[in-house]
C-alpha cells in the first residue's frame, strides 16, 4: 500500500516541526558542539554548528517543497 499525498505531507510536515522547534534535538547538537569545541583537535564551533544546522533544515524544507511548517 502507498502512502496518500496529502499522507506523505503531513509525515514531512512533522519532521520538519520536529527540525524547527527548539528542544531536545538542538540541545544535543549544542552539547556536541561544546564537548567537541573542547577537543584538541577536533575544534567544533558551537555556533557554526547551529548554524549549519539552520542551514540544513532550510535545505531540507526546501527539498520537501514545503512553503512554511512555521
Amino acid at each position: 500500500m502507498t502512502l496518500k499525498k496529502s499522507h506523505k505531507d503531513e509525515v514531512r510536515l512533522f519532521i520538519l516541526r520536529q527540525l524547527q522547534e527548539p528542544g531536545e534535538l538542538r540541545d544535543k547538537l549544542d552539547v556536541l558542539a561544546f564537548f567537541a569545541s573542547m577537543a584538541p583537535t577536533y575544534d567544533m564551533d558551537p555556533f557554526e554548528a547551529m548554524e549549519f544546522y539552520e542551514n540544513e533544515v532550510a535545505r531540507i524544507e526546501k527539498l520537501f517543497n514545503y512553503p512554511s511548517a512555521s
